[in-house]
């Protein structure tokens, strides 16, 4: 079956790249009604699930009356399109009222947005590529999907971003088959998903491969529709929770690994006061920690005491700073249950933002070779060639893997990477900027690179003439208001 598009290029496509029958998909559905774009990326998403939960060549077998109404879903005329994609939906939810419900709202918002022959296309365009699909093709049309979805939604290439960072955490947690991951702030779910992949990829025989528990909580509902709908078209079982994750006074599954970003800057009530862990802690109530350290403190009470590990991201402004602040880091050294932590560059996980994150590594149980031992690495640089240079995914990822092994590896590097100890912290009253301890890293073979300190150089430069003429326009107002005032006198 081959079919024509009537959109702009009206061109045949290759359903052997399934990245990019998407992407040519969703263009055709923007071109010919170019309103909702969000609401025309979630039809495709709705689409593909329905064909991947009814095709003969999905992972499990599929009951007739599935494939029966798949088939009549695609045979509709278009008056009826919109009656058999709800049928359909709730046909396949039956036995899952969490997802039906999840489907349910995506789908009715979308079809305010689109067409009977968008619809039409669509589920034509999905019903091929899956019919030129094998079963092992899942992950990598789940991957599709995913990226197009964050293309959509961050731009081309700010999509890259989040998803690297999540890529990043997941490599620096090592998740394992025995592990119960939890994602209090879970989004669109990154970090599980990334998760899974990890334990399947890392398997010896992927298809008997046995995976991670998995479970979240997102507030926003929207959101949280659409990561159910990722987490089915990936075939990933999780528990995702429409909740607040700050409002459970409890974690009901004792977590061993928490992988979150939760939200930086914005203030929180602490809802920690049953938790023994936290009882009469000082400095709870102050604004800083409430800004900054809730999400701390939510993953350190959730996890279990015997193993529990996690890997967050936060505000810089935790690494810094006195005060309750600073007492707070100082128990996570006098408690051994820091592992690292790592700047990472400005806007990484909020694209066009110029907000300064970093990742805490903690770990409840280090292993012997690890205790005492802290890793600092600073990666705020990676992702650009020079200073001047503007953040680009694609360098980022490369630095994926050197920042995993120095984590890893406990490796000192030359302005990168630093393992210090508790007199270190001590000494520089416990900030834990990695960018203050670089200068005891030797130097020794250390390269220099001329082109940085001279772009760098020019940017202080730069900076030094923007004050003058700042200080200088401020004396010329100044002067001007005091002989003002003198002739009003």
């Amino acid at each position: 079956m081959i079919i024509r598009f009537p959109g702009p290029s009206g061109s045949h496509r290759n359903f052997q790249d399934s990245p990019q029958v998407l992407r040519n998909l969703f263009d055709d559905l923007r071109s010919a009604s170019p309103s909702d774009t969000l609401a025309q990326c979630d039809l495709i998403g709705i689409a593909l699930w329905l064909g991947l939960h009814a095709s003969p060549n999905s992972q499990g077998p599929s009951q007739s009356t599935e494939i029966s109404v798949w088939e009549n879903l695609l045979k509709a005329p278009l008056s009826e399109v919109r009656t058999e994609l709800r049928e359909a939906i709730r046909v396949f939810t039956q036995t899952n009222p969490t997802l039906g419900k999840a489907l349910s709202l995506i789908v009715e918002d979308s079809l305010k947005s689109v067409g009977d022959k968008e619809i039409t296309w669509t589920l034509e365009t999905i019903s091929t590529l899956l019919f030129k699909s094998n079963p092992e093709d899942r992950v990598s049309l789940g991957d599709a999907y995913q990226s197009l979805f964050l293309q959509v939604r961050d731009g081309l290439e700010a999509h890259l971003s989040p998803a690297l960072l999540g890529r990043l955490m997941v490599q620096l947690g090592r998740p394992t088959a025995e592990d119960r991951v939890y994602d209090p702030f879970a989004g669109l779910c990154g970090s599980l998903i990334e998760s899974w992949k990890f334990v399947r990829d890392n398997a010896q025989e992927a298809s008997n491969a046995s995976h991670p528990a998995l479970s979240g909580c997102e507030i926003n509902q929207w959101a949280w529709a659409r990561a159910q709908l990722l987490l089915a078209i990936f075939g990933i079982k999780a528990t995702l929770d429409l909740a607040d994750a700050h409002g459970h006074s409890e974690s009901p599954r004792s977590p061993t690994l928490v992988l979150s970003e939760p939200p930086i800057g914005i203030s929180h009530e602490l809802n920690l006061s049953n938790r023994q862990a936290f009882r009469n802690r000082p400095g709870v109530g102050s604004p800083a920690v409430q800004r900054h350290f809730v999400g701390v403190f939510q993953a350190l009470s959730d996890l279990e005491e015997s193993r529990g590990r996690a890997v967050l991201v936060v505000s810089q402004r935790v690494i810094f700073g006195g005060g309750s602040v600073g007492r707070i880091r100082r128990e996570w050294v006098d408690q051994d249950i820091l592992e690292a932590v790592i700047t990472l560059p400005r806007g990484l996980n909020l694209p066009f933002t110029n907000l300064a994150p970093c990742l805490l590594v903690l770990n409840l149980n280090k292993m012997n070779n690890r205790r005492g031992k802290f890793v600092l690495i600073d990666a705020e640089s990676a992702g650009r060639t020079n200073s001047n240079a503007r953040f680009t995914p694609a360098i980022f990822e490369e630095k994926i893997r050197d920042i995993v092994d120095a984590f890893r590896f406990q490796r000192s590097i030359p302005g990168f990477s630093i393992v210090v100890g508790e007199n270190e912290f001590r000494s520089h009253d416990w900030d834990m900027s990695p960018a203050r301890y670089m200068d005891a890293v030797p130097t020794v073979g250390r390269r220099v690179d001329l082109d940085l300190l001279i772009a760098e150089a020019q940017e202080l430069d730069q900076a030094a003439l923007v004050a003058q003429q700042g200080l200088s326009d401020a004396a010329q107002r100044l002067s001007i208001r005091l002989k003002a005032r003198d002739g009003a006198r």
